[in-house]
């Protein structure tokens, strides 16, 4: 009695159609139905009896009005797959990723080259927005420490000036180096400075680009809810705390397609330093069921993982080697695409 079911199925075998006034749930089927005379509607039982010895002593009326109903039906066919159809010619959102910069004026060290991550970024930044990259992520450890405050300071500035060749915007994840000796609230504070930005970007945010939503995490964090203060570059038990993980939920449930996560440290457990939680950051990913890709870094090393259909790419670090990064195009049906530039290897899922 209350909003009823659509008529579709019987109309779609040629059947006479009749049907109550409570039509809320099919709306539109029903406006189809009225404007091609492909239904009769009652508006009582009285009616309704009336209605069908009507069409019970006349086959024809009842034949022309299933062949009407039918008709309506056959000229919505194939809107399924002229949806897909559609959905897999939209563009793609294209950004692009670089990792652990570690900006120093430090000499080399464990494979970093300190002094050459700020102008190879510069450079890679020009590259991807020249790609046609509408933003680019910087992974975490953007810069290294100094040898006080106000050398850490200068790293940072010498780093955000760097990015700020992309010409675009470029959203920060944090890493635990971004708090060896200065604060979270300094180095945001300085990322927004380096930039030219009015405002400091949120330790955490998400976003949306056409049908994709991006999110970036905020893993600087003990296990106890602590942030990671001055002077704690703390990598071995960083943690995603819970009001984050429950603003992440929210987030995830409200996109309207697919989703990317970013995260310094790794969620996929697979390395001496991990995100302690990770288990329960991948569970609130894998509930989600929207989750298309996760790109991590922290390691140095590029690798792809997949953990019960969620993909965990991690971004090896433009310190390192010739200077690796990235270029990702995420699909609105989900579908997603990773260029690697020196080095560092291309891949699609």
């Amino acid at each position: 009695n209350e909003r009823g079911q659509n008529m579709i199925e019987p109309a779609s075998f040629g059947k006479a159609v009749l049907c109550g006034p409570h039509t809320e749930n099919f709306a539109a089927v029903m406006e189809t139905f009225r404007a091609a005379g492909a239904v009769v509607e009652v508006a009582d039982a009285e009616a309704l009896s009336r209605e069908v010895a009507r069409f019970a002593a006349d086959p024809a009326a009842r034949a022309a009005l299933g062949a009407r109903a039918d008709a309506a039906v056959a000229a919505s066919r194939g809107a399924l797959a002229r949806s897909c159809d559609a959905i897999e010619a939209l563009p793609p959102v294209r950004f692009g990723l670089v990792a652990d910069p570690h900006v120093a004026d430090l000499p080399d060290e464990a494979g970093r080259q300190y002094r050459l991550a700020a102008p190879r970024m510069e450079a890679a930044a020009k590259e991807l927005r020249a790609a046609g990259a509408r933003f680019l992520v910087e992974m975490g450890d953007l810069k290294d420490r100094g040898a006080d405050e106000a050398g850490t300071l200068a790293n940072l500035a010498a780093a955000a000036g760097a990015l700020k060749a992309f010409g675009g915007p470029v959203e920060p994840v944090l890493g635990n180096h971004d708090v060896d000796r200065i604060s979270k609230a300094q180095f945001l504070r300085g990322f927004a400075d380096g930039l030219g930005l009015a405002e400091p970007p949120a330790a955490h945010a998400s976003w949306r680009v056409g049908a994709v939503t991006f999110v970036r995490l905020d893993c600087d964090f003990f296990p106890d809810g602590r942030e990671l203060d001055v002077g704690d570059r703390n990598h071995r038990d960083c943690t995603v705390p819970p009001e984050q993980l429950a603003w992440l939920r929210e987030t995830l449930a409200a996109a309207p397609g697919p989703c990317v996560v970013f995260c310094h440290s790794l969620l996929t457990g697979d390395w001496d330093s991990v995100v302690t939680n990770g288990a329960e950051v991948r569970a609130v990913l894998e509930a989600a069921g929207n989750v298309c890709a996760v790109f991590q870094a922290h390691t140095h090393a590029d690798a792809l993982k997949e953990i019960n259909g969620v993909r965990y790419c991690t971004v090896p670090s433009i310190a390192h080697d010739d200077g690796p990064y990235e270029l990702a195009d995420v699909f609105p049906d989900g579908r997603v695409s990773v260029r690697g530039f020196a080095g560092a290897p291309s891949r699609a899922w």
